[in-house]
């Protein structure tokens, strides 16, 4: 790419950092891609402002991730500018109940927050490796609780650099689904939560510990991977098709469908992003061959193929 993108975004002078070439594997819970041409770390929501601005203006490509659990980074990496909005955006306030988080707040640091202040709302966040915005993104769900249940309103930065405010009613939420995955070009910086429930924080703190066990023991933890590689059809489980067609165990390189909970497919140390991609196709064709139901992706391609 003939923009120098290091030399437009440093002169942008940033609270946070930037770096040329990082690579991304060590970045997601794959363990898998290639390098960033620029990766931006945000350290506040200025500096975010500042960025997809300049971005905007040099009209190259702009890719948003978090903690990286959900996404599948290509071998050869990504162009342009990669801004990863972590632990630097990762405040919490709360007040009257109320709230307030940056959107690279870890799920469990938020679940820990809510707990150590009584408030009942975020349990089921407990040992789930994501981070708030990529949450808000696909509407994270476990044990029959969502993360748009109690949402007030989201911040975010448009493709222009300027800072809006949407209530939570305008976002369509829906199963692993949001106006943030059709609309690409907002990037999450904060959300407001309204009060959940009220409770002792140690019968919080004992809830979150029943859940952290129960999802130990039913998910292959021992292996990287990101989480549900696919939704849930309609009337139906995709671990539970994957695991009746036989698929399980299957592999392409070092990327298997995991025997524990079929809809998990690890990577046993040197699995590629084409490993995963052609297993998936594998799983998907397997089975709208035997039960003719097509798998829909969990799992998002960041990057070429």
């Amino acid at each position: 790419m003939d923009v120098d993108l290091a030399g437009r975004i440093g002169g942008l002078g940033l609270e946070g950092s930037f770096e040329e070439r990082v690579p991304l594997a060590g970045l997601t819970s794959y363990q898998i891609g290639g390098p960033a041409e620029l990766l931006v770390e945000p350290a506040s929501i200025a500096d975010a402002e500042k960025v997809v601005g300049e971005v905007h203006r040099a009209g190259v490509p702009l890719t948003v991730i978090g903690a990286g659990s959900n996404v599948l980074v290509s071998d050869e990496g990504l162009e342009g500018v990669v801004m990863r909005v972590g632990a630097r955006m990762g405040g919490i306030a709360i007040d009257a109940g109320v709230i307030t988080a940056g959107a690279g707040v870890s799920d469990r640091d938020l679940a820990h927050a809510a707990a150590r202040a009584g408030i009942t709302c975020f349990e089921f966040l407990e040992d789930i490796p994501g981070s708030l915005g990529g949450g808000l993104v696909q509407n994270a769900e476990a044990w029959g609780d969502a993360i748009s249940d109690h949402l007030v309103d989201v911040t975010v930065v448009d493709a222009t650099g300027r800072v809006v405010t949407y209530p939570a009613r305008e976002l369509e939420f829906g199963y692993r689904d949001s106006t943030f995955k059709r609309a690409g070009d907002l990037v999450i910086v904060e959300a407001r939560f309204a009060p959940g429930g009220r409770a002792e924080p140690s019968d919080i703190m004992s809830r979150m510990d029943e859940l952290r066990a129960r999802r130990h023991a039913r998910y292959p933890l021992d292996h990287p991977s990101c989480g549900s590689v696919f939704k849930r059809p309609e009337g139906d489980y995709a671990g539970r098709l994957i695991e009746v067609a036989g698929l399980g165990g299957t592999r392409v390189g070092d990327a298997c469908v995991s025997r524990l909970h079929h809809n998990f497919i690890v990577n046993l140390g040197g699995a590629t992003a084409r490993d995963v991609r052609t297993l998936v196709e594998q799983v998907q064709q397997v089975v709208h061959d035997r039960f003719g139901v097509h798998l829909e992706r969990e799992l998002v391609y960041l990057g070429p193929a």
